[in-house]
């Protein structure tokens, strides 16, 4: 054999090999040794990737004095299923909202691009967001920036509608390293239909900012598995971030929030108490600075379910943003077992915190600043905890009977 047929050979081998890593098999031994079978399984023709240029293959003007809300949200439908569109890191004009409704598959790599907006307000009958994203399937949108003509960071009613990205039905969608900022209402507002089959499902804000939104940083609402991880939220005029259904037939289904930082807050981290269902709930590695606490999550009418609440770190004083009026801290409503474990929260509150379930542990956490102390309501228990009053003096951990769950 020759040494071009030989190396030939091996590569076709080591493709195959390759090829059978993600194949289901089959494991038999024959005489000491075991022969790998795979199994028979559908074939599958990936479907071609194909790369068209915003500006040069699909004649959007990036000269940042076009309007391009309709030309861009027209241009993205035009380019088939499985395709990428690259920007140029240019600023796009978008005083109309900018939408992405119907897309399949399809990736829009930003390069540092600038969606901006120097006019205009909604009405709540009329929202009118920056960014509007809709009946998706396997959206991923990719660093660029949604910049907003706002100069403060206060919460307004007549604004509140102009959020930066308003997310609403679909399954499988990926927002990473996008920045949001002076917006008049949230950051990212996911708030799916109340047909639980059309959900906003599985959702993914991967590495994004939130600076100057008028009302929430993030809002997730009649949603169905979101993850958000790494972010950062900064000068919102309520909450970080805000996950609670409003009525009683909303609800927000398997939420995580995990490793993101948040600071010159008004209100709280996560705010979730509202007339609808929760049902499932992590926060996990989380820091902040300031803000009335840690969170509320759970109403006495409406408790939550699957709440983990761990390694979370919180002072409540911010040099930059300083609050006189009495903070909060946190407190947990729930109708099975809870687990609230290593956090260190340092308040500033005359209340207690307050984690009320069935049953549940709570352990080896620091609470500082509560002139109320810890109180474990119904079958939750609680081991080497830590609290504190404001003076630094003991607080008291108290042990209750069962809640009367309404």
């Amino acid at each position: 054999m020759t040494r071009r047929r030989f190396l030939k050979e091996v590569g076709v081998a080591a493709a195959g090999l390759g090829a059978l890593a993600g194949v289901p098999s089959l494991a038999l031994a024959q005489g000491g040794v075991t022969r790998v079978v795979p199994t028979p399984g559908p074939t599958a023709t990936p479907a071609p990737t194909r790369t068209y240029r915003l500006t040069a293959d699909l004649g959007v003007p990036g000269d940042g004095r076009t309007e391009c809300s309709l030309l861009i949200g027209q241009a993205m439908q035009r380019v088939p299923a499985g395709s990428t569109v690259v920007c140029d890191a240019r600023r796009y004009l978008i005083n109309g909202t900018l939408g992405f409704v119907g897309l399949r598959d399809i990736t829009l790599q930003g390069n540092g691009t600038t969606f901006f907006r120097t006019e205009g307000h909604g009405t709540p009958t009329r929202p009118r967001p920056y960014v509007y994203v809709d009946e998706y399937s396997n959206l991923t949108l990719l660093d660029f920036t949604v910049e907003g003509f706002e100069t403060v960071w206060t919460y307004s009613y007549d604004t509140e509608f102009d959020g930066g990205f308003r997310i609403r039905s679909g399954n499988g969608l990926l927002i990473r390293n996008v920045f949001v900022h002076h917006v008049g209402g949230d950051g990212f507002q996911i708030q799916g239909r109340l047909d639980r089959t059309r959900a906003a499902r599985n959702v993914t804000l991967d590495a994004v900012r939130v600076n100057y939104a008028r009302r929430q940083g993030i809002t997730l609402t009649n949603c169905d598995g979101v993850v958000v991880q790494g972010a950062l939220i900064t000068w919102t005029g309520r909450s970080a971030f805000d996950a609670e259904p409003y009525a009683p037939t909303w609800y927000s289904d398997r939420i995580t929030v995990r490793r993101c930082r948040a600071t010159h807050i008004l209100n709280y981290f996560m705010a979730a108490a509202g007339e609808g269902r929760h049902d499932g709930m992590l926060l996990e590695d989380n820091e902040c600075i300031g803000g009335l606490g840690l969170g509320v999550i759970g109403t006495n009418s409406v408790p939550a379910t699957g709440v983990v609440v761990r390694n979370n770190r919180l002072h409540w004083s911010d040099p930059e943003l300083v609050q006189r009026r009495n903070l909060g801290d946190l407190h947990i409503r729930a109708s099975d077992a809870v687990s609230v474990t290593g956090n260190h929260l340092v308040f500033r509150s005359e209340t207690s915190v307050d984690i009320w379930a069935p049953s549940g542990w709570v352990a080896n956490n620091t609470f500082a600043g509560v002139n109320g102390g810890l109180r474990l309501i119904g079958g939750v228990r609680g081991s080497n905890n830590t609290v504190t009053r404001m003076s630094g003096a003991p607080a008291p951990i108290q042990v209750l009977g069962e809640p009367e769950m309404r």
